[in-house]
């Protein structure tokens, strides 16, 4: 039964758009306001996140490889391949990657937005999306990063990588647990 209603909505579906219809012009879950700018709404959608399996109990668990001053430098794989030592800050709102990181990895922006820099300024800067981050043992899919100014000279893993879990920075590694 399962089947035919199936079948009966494709062909529905096939009948109203004889045409087919547009793929989704952007990757994750997003909307866009009445200005057209794209809004986040992975936090609503979830799916994206996808913990891997891990032997500690205590959590998920990213290995610190350094400290850049007080703050953790962490080992961080883009689309299953390609690494690069990224600042763990939780206290950045966004993921921003270095210019030739987003080079390397053959992405563009598909927008831009403005953004409020930890030195006090602004800037207005590229969104891209990478098919799948991953720090330690979390994975996160269809990931939207910022690409930092020219003059930057690391990247930083921020808060929208980490929502939904509580972070410990302990000395050699950051435990994440779901809250």
């Amino acid at each position: 039964m399962k089947t035919i209603a199936s079948g009966l909505i494709l062909i529905t579906s096939l009948s109203l758009f004889p045409g087919g219809v547009a793929a989704q012009e952007y990757q994750g879950c997003f909307m866009r306001n009445a200005n057209g700018t794209i809004i986040d709404l992975d936090e609503i959608c979830r799916g994206e996140i996808e913990p891997q399996p891990t032997a500690n109990a205590e959590g998920i668990i990213i290995p610190i490889e350094n400290r850049l001053g007080e703050t953790p430098v962490v080992n961080v794989t883009f689309n299953g391949e390609n690494s690069y030592e990224m600042l763990f800050d939780p206290e950045a709102s966004n993921t921003t990657i270095l210019p030739a990181v987003a080079e390397a990895l053959n992405i563009a922006p598909f927008a831009r937005s403005n953004f409020n820099l930890s030195d006090g300024g602004t800037a207005n800067l590229g969104l891209a999306v990478v098919n799948s981050l991953q720090a330690g043992e979390l994975i996160v899919r269809e990931f939207i990063v910022a690409i930092a100014p020219a003059d930057s000279n690391i990247g930083v893993l921020g808060q929208d990588f980490v929502k939904g879990y509580e972070v410990e920075i302990k000395e050699n590694v950051i435990e994440l647990r779901r809250r």
